[in-house]
């Protein structure tokens, strides 16, 4: 590329390029299954402790090989390292968590990367070492030793994982590809340390690093990904022998299978039906049911009843195709006694076979389930049901349907119910969600005959639409956060401000212009200062010193030695007051007029006879009355009473004993409360159970709020920590309520709260089939 003009204009299309290739990871990353998510977030913790490990430690060796140098040279090459390293490495880490993202977003069907990342693979590979530098040469050789030491050590559980992983999306999952495996991340970490200008030498200690401190760890990893996967029942039972038993089977049947009607096509072009794991599912359904019939069969993949004629495949289908087409009776829910009643019109007299019957029993119970779910609205659960027969004709024609979490007809439901969990049907049928969805089910109704990409389409269009919503709803959303957190943050500094101030004056009695000065005056300088910088910081030690001196130079006993201290102190405490009430564009007149009052309070101290040197102490507080104070000292008293305070912040006035200004500003620090002290007294009762359960509450969870005059479905946005408030939208972003601990355990108990169910659809929906199955299992 030349350095003219041309080439400058092409550079600033990178970045570009970068965000837009995150962005389709995010949306990709939206559309995996709910136990992929799982693994990708346990693994990306995982390797993030590993890698701030690697860093910590690269500092070390850096620094011990710069001491051991023969020479200047590479003693500063390493020193320079050391730099790059402390410099890029938060790059780096960002970079190899994008990496590990976009490698699970390949499964979830981004095939123009898979096509880039073959490319990568193939242009890096040990085939082609002719084609780089010495200096790649050797990054490929350590990074090809990482990589097989890693697959031989930990050859079992990665099976285990791809297994796991290929079960549930619908890319093959193998070695090369694996988003956790081996290859995958040493390359994402050679790619990613690619930011840094290191010297080959350097680089290749770091390469060294990787591998001990990293590669070598990648163990635990693997079985806390296991873990996880086997605790969202995803093949529990898997063994090494197993899985070498299955892929002997599945080799030795697939040139049979070829063409077969049990067979899919995924978006990615890789047959997927044909695979015994993901029949697992169905072969333990067919056995319940059999169990609930009252005996076992033989086989439970025979496709038809022993001693009697059945009905082919293709004719079942043929059959749901043309009811697919009709408007069925309203609430019809029972697809099996529609077919079976079409039957029995026949003269053949043929019925279903087993399988089939098994399937539509299994997809007709599902649909009950979705039928009755309360946590959809009941508009949507009626165009949900309208996709029972589609689906239907994809579990029978698909085996692995139940089996395969990341078929595209299972996402597709599942997306679809995600998005209508919000939906509370302010906007009827113009909603623009429910008429998409409206839409989408009408194309599959009218479309869908036999071939399964459609489902694909459709996913990719609605996924398409629902980030467009999530993202208009989220700008709403952080609006409403912002504005919330910073009226918490208000409240705070106001509360912890006026308990700041009532701790100097404690039981002194102050002047009016004195206390009028510290409560609204020089009460807002430190209030902005404490909204701006925490209660530790030097700012806030400064203002609050200022406030201390005011209170010293107006309350103090004047003898000799402190007469002298107050006549050096007044001129630059004036000063500092001036300063600080300007920077807060304080009323200038009303200013002048604080500062003559403040001016006469300090000469007629000064004018006042010298105490004694061992003067009485002042009153304590106790002693001093709102009946001793002056009118106008009671008012302003008044007013201090009636500012708004945090709940949990309560203000004690300190007993009045002689100190300096130092000790008042460090006493009053410590005495501030910490925000997790702030929490806990917030918090309210630790043994109701409802409230353990409030304080375990999550953002993101869905509620429908029905009060008997309100109903309406919100989320939960936030928690406010200063101010212990629980923050709900509603789907567009917008604030519907906010409640404290006390008031939101309130309402769960009285019910005008009822949490709802954001698990994904389908899979809830198996799970209970199964739940009614073994509990009728022997009745």
């Amino acid at each position: 590329m030349s350095t003219g003009s041309t080439g400058a204009k092409v550079v600033p299309l990178k970045p570009d390029a970068k965000i837009e290739s995150r962005r389709i990871d995010r949306a990709l990353l939206a559309r995996l299954p709910v136990p992929v998510q799982a693994v990708q977030q346990k693994g990306k913790q995982i390797l993030a402790g590993l890698l701030r490990t690697l860093f910590d430690k690269a500092d070390d060796s850096l620094f011990e090989l710069a001491d051991r140098a023969v020479n200047n040279q590479d003693q500063n090459l390493y020193f320079e390292s050391m730099r790059e390293v402390r410099l890029k490495r938060r790059n780096v880490e960002t970079q190899f968590a994008d990496q590990v993202d976009s490698a699970f977003a390949v499964l979830a069907g981004g095939e123009a990367k898979a096509e880039s990342g073959d490319l990568s693979d193939e242009e890096f590979s040990l085939d082609n070492l002719s084609l780089v530098q010495n200096d790649e040469l050797e990054e490929l050789v350590a990074t090809d030793s990482m990589i097989t030491k890693a697959n031989e050590r930990f050859a079992e559980s990665i099976q285990h994982l791809a297994l796991r992983l290929d079960s549930l999306v619908p890319h093959k999952v193998y070695q090369k590809n694996n988003p956790l495996g081996p290859d995958v991340l040493c390359a994402g970490f050679v790619s990613a340390s690619g930011c840094m200008t290191l010297d080959i030498k350097a680089r290749l200690v770091l390469f060294k690093l990787f591998d001990r401190l990293v590669v070598t760890q990648l163990g635990n990893l693997y079985d806390e990904a296991n873990k996880t996967l086997v605790e969202h029942n995803i093949l529990p039972s898997l063994k090494g022998q197993l899985r070498q038993d299955r892929r002997a089977a599945v080799a030795q049947r697939a040139p049979t299978q070829q063409g077969g009607q049990s067979g899919y096509t995924s978006a990615g072009g890789q047959a997927s039906g044909n695979s015994s794991v993901d029949n697992e599912v169905l072969s333990t359904l067919q056995q319940l049911l059999a169990e609930q019939r009252g005996g076992v069969d033989g086989d439970q993949l025979t496709p038809e009843f022993s001693g009697s004629p059945t009905i082919g495949t293709t004719d079942v289908m043929r059959l749901l195709s043309q009811l697919q087409q009709r408007d069925l009776p309203s609430g019809q829910r029972n697809i099996k006694s529609v077919l079976d009643h079409v039957l029995r019109a026949r003269d053949d007299g043929k019925k279903l076979g087993q399988l089939d019957d098994d399937v539509i029993n299994l997809v007709n119970m599902m649909f009950e389930f979705i039928l009755d779910d309360r946590n959809l609205a009941s508009p949507m659960k009626a165009l949900l049901g309208r996709l029972q027969i589609p689906l239907l004709k994809v579990a029978i024609a698909d085996k692995s349907f139940f089996g395969k979490g990341g078929h595209p007809a299972r996402r597709l439901l599942n997306e679809l119910a995600t998005a209508a969990l919000g939906w509370q049907g302010d906007g009827g049928e113009k909603d623009a969600l429910f008429k998409k969805i409206s839409a989408i089910v009408q194309t599959l109704i009218t479309d869908f005959d036999s071939d399964v990409s459609i489902f694909s389409e459709m996913l990719a269009d609605f996924v398409s639409f629902t980030e467009k919503e999530k993202r208009r709803a989220s700008i709403l959303e952080q609006r409403t956060l912002d504005a919330e957190d910073g009226k918490a943050k208000s409240e705070q500094a106001r509360a912890l401000v006026n308990q700041s101030v009532n701790a100097l004056i404690g039981g002194r009695n102050l002047p009016e212009p004195v206390l009028k000065l510290l409560h609204e005056a020089w009460g807002n300088v430190l209030f902005l200062t404490c909204l701006k910088h925490d209660t530790q910081s030097d700012e806030w030690k400064d203002v609050l010193q200022t406030a201390a001196d005011l209170v010293w130079s107006v309350s103090a006993t004047l003898d000799k030695e402190s007469r002298a201290k107050m006549l050096q102190l007044v001129p630059d405490l004036l000063k500092r007051l001036r300063t600080g009430l300007e920077s807060v564009s304080y009323n200038p007149f009303e200013m002048t007029q604080l500062f003559k009052q403040l001016q006469g309070v300090h000469l007629a101290r000064l004018k006042a006879p010298v105490a004694p040197a061992q003067a009485a102490a002042p009153t304590p507080p106790q002693a001093v009355t709102n009946e001793k104070r002056e009118p106008a000292e009671q008012k302003a008293v008044q007013q201090v009473d009636a500012v708004k305070d945090v709940e949990a912040i309560k203000t004690v006035a300190a007993p009045v004993i002689e100190q300096t200004p130092q000790a008042m500003v460090e006493s009053v620090i410590a005495a501030l409360p910490a925000e997790s002290e702030v929490q806990a007294k917030l918090e309210q009762d630790p043994n109701d159970p409802l409230l353990m359960q409030v304080a375990r509450m999550s953002p993101g969870s869905w509620f429908e709020h029905n009060d008997g005059s309100q109903q309406y479905r919100c989320r939960l946005a936030a928690i406010i920590k200063a101010t212990g408030k629980y923050i709900f939208v509603n789907r567009a972003g917008m604030k519907v309520a906010e409640k404290t601990a006390p008031e939101f355990a309130q309402a769960l108990r009285d019910g005008q709260l009822q949490s709802l169910d954001d698990g994904m659809l389908f899979d809830r929906a198996l799970e209970a089939v199964i739940g009614n199955l073994r509990s009728t299992r022997g009745r």
